[in-house]
Order: C-alpha cells, then structure tokens, then sequence
C-alpha cells in the first residue's frame, strides 16, 4: 500500500512540475525519465542435481523506461581463479532465451575474455517500458568440492550492471529425498569485494531463497550454499589452460619465434649478405673513356636508346620511351610537327619501311607506334588531346621483358625492386626499422645483369661518357669513324641516346657553331635558320607535351584532383553526417 501512495506523489509531484515549468525545462524531465532505466525483478532459480550438474533460470524484468533500445546484454563468466591464482573453468551449454509467454528472442552469443556473451533483442526493432527475459542454461563443474563439505559459491546477478536492481531473489534448490538441517547458508551484497550481507535467507527443506533488495549499479547479489558430501556427485572444473600453454600452442609460438627472429634479427642481415653475393653485377672491368657505337645483343643487334638506358641505370624511365619516339622519326617512321609555338603533332612516316619493316623492330617499338596511329586513317596525331598513359606503361613492361628475354637480366629488375619495396612497406609496419632501411639501401640496388648485360652496360657506359663529355679529343676519335664524318648522321644519331641518357642538353651544345640543317623528321612553324639551340628549346616543349600525354590527370581510381576543376567545398573522399543508434 505505501509503495502505490509513494508512486502517486511522485507521479503527481511531476505532474505540477511539468505544468508550472518553462518549455526549456522538459529537456531535463525527459533526462529524469530516461535515467529511470533499472531491473525491476532479478529472479534465479538454481536446481542442483544429483550428476553435479545444474539448471539455472534467470527471470530478468528489466525496465527501458522511456528509451528506445533493442534488447539486453548479459554476460556470464566461465572461469574463476582460486586461492593460488590459478584458473579453473566450467561448462555453460543449453542456452535459450524467451519472454514471459515462453516465445523465443533472438539471440546472438559469443565467447570471448573467458566469458559468454549474449545479445538479446532484434537489431531492427526498437522497445521501451518493461519486457521480460528468461534465460535458461546449465551449468557442469560449477559445484566445489571440500573434505567436508560441498559448496555451490554463485555470483547470481553479476556485479557489472550499470544500472540498479530493485529487487534480487536466488532460490537453490537442493537434491530431493535428503534431510536438510543446519546447512551452512550465506548471501552478501555490494560491489565486487564488498563483505555486507544486507540480504535474506529463507529455507524450506531443499529450497533455500536469498533476498536483496535496492542494489545499485555494480552491486549484486552473491550466494552461497553448503550441503553434505555424498549428495551430489563430483565434477569439479576443470583446470583452465591457456592456449600457449598447450601443445598446439607451444608450436604456435615456437612457430612465432622463430618467425620474428628471422624477420627482426636474420632478414636484415640477410639482405646486404644477398646483395653482396648475388645482387652485384659480374666484375668485367672498367668501362671505357668513350665508346662511339651503342651496346648489341648476342645477334648483334643494335640496342635501341630506350634498351640502353635501360641497361645502364636497370630502369626504364619515361624519358627513355621518349627517346624512342625521337629515334623512330630519325629512322623514318614519325615526324614531330610543331604547328604552332609548342604545339605538337606526331605524323605518321613510310620513309622508314623502305629501310626496315615493321615486324624487323622491336615489340615495344611496334606497340608504341601502332597505339599512337591505331589506323591507317590517322596519319597524325595531336599531343596535346592524346592519351599515352596505358601506352606507357605497356611499352615500359615490354621493354624490361625484352631485357630479360636478350639474356641482358637473370630476372625483371624492375619486380625485383618491387619485392624490397613491399617488404620495405612491411617492415615499416611491423615497425621494424633496420629491415625497412637495408631494403630501401641493398633491395634498391639488387637487380643485375647476367655477363653479358655487364659487358654491354661498360659499352653504354662508355657512349654515354662521349656524349656527355666536351673533350676535343674525344670528338677527334668520334670523326676518324667514316660514318661520323658527316656531322650532320653524328648528331641525328646520337640524339636519341643523349635524350635517353638525360644529355641531349649537353650533346645539342656541342654542335651549336656547327653549321647543320634541319633535320627531315622534324618540322616547325618558326622560320629562319636552323641552330641546335632552337632545335633544343623546341624538343624541350615537345617533351612536357609527351610527359603531359603519358601522364595520368586523375586518380586511379577515376576522380578528379582537388587542385583542378573537380575541387569545391564538400569534394573528395568521406563527408556524411552521424548521430546516435
């Protein structure tokens, strides 16, 4: 009777507060409803039996008040931890969860932190006010053994609900055809270690009820029953044992060990070890002062400015693929057209298939020229609206298989400057430092060349001192060649290597008091006469057209940058909006 008078005032008492007070103040009314959140009844009912099993039914009448939520959790412990510290555990199995009505929830369980876990409730429905859950499971090798006694020790609500517990009632009940008298009863009541016993206990033979009342968020309700040996039989728990402590475990982690040793303490070793064994390129001694030819394949073959640049530096650079479309005009099969003041066209050339045909070069020479002219009808191409990117990168990958196929490389240096970068990346990660640091230093310098790749590199290294140099004496060998004697064939022809070589800067300068005319295969709008000097600065704004065509404007992905037409306010990645569940 009091209870109900109680809750009339308060209903009342609310009422008038909510009559008399400003709009800004419901807020807070709503808080004080919402913070009414409790369980209203916690009643567990233990049934002991004689195989020393156990049956327990959790009756939980929990009160959302006026909050949106979709169930419950709760979570059950399976492992304790005796006087000596060390774990034991027990079997939680025949789980189930239903409402009053006995109509099933859906439930999700799971078992982690040597808990079982269970959410209770449909994700897709929301509930408030009370709602009742009875959860149901059996319990093996809860019950203790003492030579005098047997025990059952039962935290029967668990002291980590964060909200409080109106009421609390455990009843155990005992084996039937047993005398019971004087057994040895407790219950206690707080929060984790409290020793307070402001509960009561009540036995009617076999059936033993704890009560409390009012526990507050973490506190609970904590029992214990003793009984005589004989009763039930013993299944204690078993001893707990962590999974390194098992053999599959031990293996594991030896496992493990012996995985970080090598990848923290053997790997960086290792890898300056490997370089200085197998990544160095075979001794063929120095290269020359100058070589005036370029390097050849076995069949003695002349490797094109894109293959030996390639063999020197053992990468294929963008410049090389456009030394490549320089040497194609030179020999006949393009002509770059400056239309107007760096504006470029590349038109298609039949002078160069009276000297060579199109299956006489080259693969990557072949892929480059059919991409830029795809049909016959496209006898011109501008360089400003073209697209090179996957052309590139093809021509790239063709040139580093040719390498390998010619016997010039044991392996693609270029996937194997790959590996050590994504072992880089990983060491990184794995925040081991040394191993990201020889990668970076030997991984780097671990593609080589088979014998003859190093043979041919000293010959392209040789060129490349030529072209580079501006030593008279080196220019007085170049011209005893009869080839050379025409100035005119020496600086056609080298160009494309210097360009290749990253020189043509230097090469052009040694021709500019040299009276020579312009070359057929390159054309422009400027009139007047012809100097290496103009021919430079034109090259150099045909190369950033090139660079432009063979460099992607948008992300792999497909988006625009921030930085040009695609950026505003609200562009890019992520945006969205959130709130509460």
């Amino acid at each position: 009777m009091m209870k109900i008078i109680t809750k009339s005032i308060i209903s009342a008492t609310i009422f008038l507060v909510i009559l008399h007070s400003p709009i800004s103040n419901l807020k807070s009314l709503r808080v004080f409803a919402q913070s009414n959140e409790h369980i209203e009844t916690f009643d567990i009912s233990a049934e002991i039996n004689t195989d020393g099993t156990i049956d327990i039914i959790e009756t939980i009448v929990y009160d959302f008040g006026a909050l949106e939520r979709h169930g419950i959790f709760r979570s059950i412990p399976y492992i304790y931890v005796n006087d000596q510290d060390k774990k034991y555990q027990f079997e939680i199995y025949n789980v189930s969860v239903s409402d009053e009505n006995d109509s099933s929830y859906e439930v999700k369980e799971s078992r982690e932190d040597d808990e079982m876990n269970l959410r209770i409730g449909d994700p897709n429905i929301t509930i408030s006010g009370l709602h009742t859950y009875k959860i149901s499971y059996s319990l093996k090798g809860a019950l203790l053994y003492f030579s005098d006694h047997d025990e059952f020790f039962w935290n029967a609500t668990g002291t980590q609900w964060d909200i409080p517990i109106s009421k609390a009632q455990a009843t155990v009940i005992l084996p039937t055809n047993q005398l019971y008298s004087d057994i040895p009863l407790k219950c206690f009541t707080g929060s984790f270690g409290s020793t307070e016993q402001n509960c009561e206990i009540r036995q009617e033979n076999e059936k033993i009820t704890f009560t409390a009342e009012n526990l507050n968020a973490y506190q609970g309700l904590t029992i214990v029953t003793g009984f005589s040996k004989g009763i039930v039989a013993e299944v204690p728990a078993e001893k707990a044992i962590a999974f390194q402590e098992t053999l599959l475990g031990k293996i594991l982690l030896m496992l493990l060990g012996l995985v970080g040793f090598f990848w923290y303490i053997v790997y960086p070793m290792w890898i300056p070890v490997k370089w200085y064994r197998y990544g160095r390129d075979p001794h063929v001694g120095y290269p020359p002062t100058a070589y005036f030819d370029p390097p050849q394949t076995k069949k003695g073959r002349a490797l094109t400015p894109a293959e030996t640049g390639t063999l020197i530096d053992e990468t294929v650079h963008l410049r090389d693929v456009l030394a490549t479309v320089v040497d194609l005009a030179r020999r006949g099969h393009i002509i770059i057209d400056e239309k107007k003041k760096n504006d470029f066209w590349l038109k298609k050339s039949d002078k160069g298939l009276k000297i060579e045909r199109i299956d006489q070069l080259p693969n990557f020479e072949v892929k480059l020229l059919t991409d830029i002219f795809p049909s016959k009808s496209e006898a011109e191409v501008h360089l400003k609206d073209a697209s090179l990117l996957t052309t590139v990168a093809e021509v790239e990958k063709m040139i580093y298989e040719g390498m390998v196929n010619q016997n010039f490389f044991p392996r693609n240096p270029h996937a194997t400057r790959t590996f050590y970068n994504i072992i880089g990346s990983i060491a990184v990660i794995s925040f081991n430092i040394q191993l990201a640091l020889v990668s970076l230093i030997f991984g780097r310098n671990m593609p080589k060349k088979t014998l003859l790749g190093a043979q041919e590199a000293n010959k392209a290294k040789g060129l490349y001192s030529f072209l580079k140099s501006q030593e008279r004496q080196l220019a007085f060998e170049a011209e005893k060649n009869p080839e050379f004697q025409d100035k005119q064939v020496l600086f056609e022809k080298f160009l494309p290597y210097a360009i290749a070589f990253g020189v043509e800067k230097v090469w052009m300068k040694r021709f500019k008091d040299i009276n020579l005319k312009q070359p057929d295969w390159y054309t422009s709008y400027r009139s007047g006469s012809f100097t290496t000097a103009l021919m430079l600065d034109n090259m150099q704004s045909s190369f950033k057209s090139f660079n432009s065509a063979a460099t992607p404007t948008r992300s792999s992905t497909g988006h625009s940058s921030g930085f040009s037409g695609g950026g505003f306010s609200g562009g890019g990645g992520g945006g969205g909006g959130g709130g509460s569940w």
